[in-house]
Parts: C-alpha cells; structure tokens; sequence
C-alpha cells in the first residue's frame, strides 16, 4: 500500500476545505427540515411538518400552513399577490382588517433591512390576551410593483423559526 505523499494529504484537503466553502456559500438554499414554497408572487420556507389547509378554509389568505388541521399551534397563512402598494402602507391595510381578532396592546411595527428593491417591514403583535404571539410581514418589489404578506402565529414561535421566514421570503419577478 503506498501511503499518500505530503503535496497528496495538502491537495486533498485543500480540495475538502473548497468544497465546504463551495456549500456554505451556495445561495439561498432551504435549510433540512424547511421546504419552498412558490406561489403567485410569493417563494417563502416553511417548516416541512405543517399542512397545506384547504382554500375554501383558507379566509383572507390564499395559502395557509398549520401543524394539526384543528386547533393548530404554529400557522403560517400568506397573501401570495396582495397588491401594488409598499409594504408599510400594505401592513397598515392588514392590521385595519383585524385577521387575527382583537390585538392585545404594544403591537408594532419596523422596518427589515434587506438587499437590492425589495421592501420589507415587520408586525410584531399578540392576540388573546398574550396566548398567541404572532408575526406579519408584507415584502414590496418596487421594480415590478408586486406585494406579498405572510403572517406566522403560534402559542410559542421559536426565534429560529422566525428568523428562517423573514429571511426567506421573496417576491418573485419572473
């Protein structure tokens, strides 16, 4: 058996090392455990164990994701082609319209930085009377005048999960 020479063990871990770079650096895969989801103008993750809820169920939004078909927990609900105006002004609609109830107090707004004509802000809020925490976003594509808005609600939204959804969510141009 010959045994790999010096410049051998530094080519091939140079070439493992490229790889993991290669990986790490490879766009905006889903993460395991997520899945994409393309609808209308909207691509957003979702966690892979929630379950598509039928239209006519759907109410005001015309994608909607849970873990259980009753009494969900976690929810993800989308308007995947709202309209044409920014995401603050959509955001504002959407609150107006009360889709989750009445708010508990101290609910509020800010704007996500982000990257290139996409506009993005968040809605932070609570329902019930703190049951339920829940966030809203509405995502603007100023140079094809496309909004999206996707809400996740739950008892107890974990902050990974959170974080995976904003960061994940596109309005797709094409």
């Amino acid at each position: 058996m010959k045994l790999p020479t010096r410049r051998g063990v530094r080519r091939a871990a140079a070439l493992v090392a490229a790889g993991v770079l290669l990986t790490a650096c490879s766009g905006t895969g889903t993460p395991e455990g997520w899945m994409r989801l393309e609808r209308g103008w909207l691509a957003v993750d979702a966690p892979e164990e929630l379950i598509e809820v039928p239209e006519e169920q759907a109410g005001a939004y015309d994608l909607v994701l849970q873990d259980t078909r009753e009494s969900p927990d976690v929810q993800l609900a989308a308007a995947t082609e709202y309209g044409t105006a920014s995401a603050r002004s959509t955001l504002t609609v959407v609150r107006l319209e009360s889709p989750f109830g009445r708010l508990d107090e101290g609910d509020e707004f800010s704007e996500v930085e982000t990257d290139g004509d996409r506009e993005l802000w968040r809605w932070d809020f609570t329902y019930e009377d703190g049951a339920y925490q829940g966030v809203g976003w509405a995502a603007h594509d100023s140079e094809t005048e496309r909004t999206v808005v996707v809400a996740l609600t739950g008892k107890d939204l974990a902050d990974q999960t959170v974080q995976q959804v904003e960061q994940s969510i596109e309005v797709r141009t094409g």
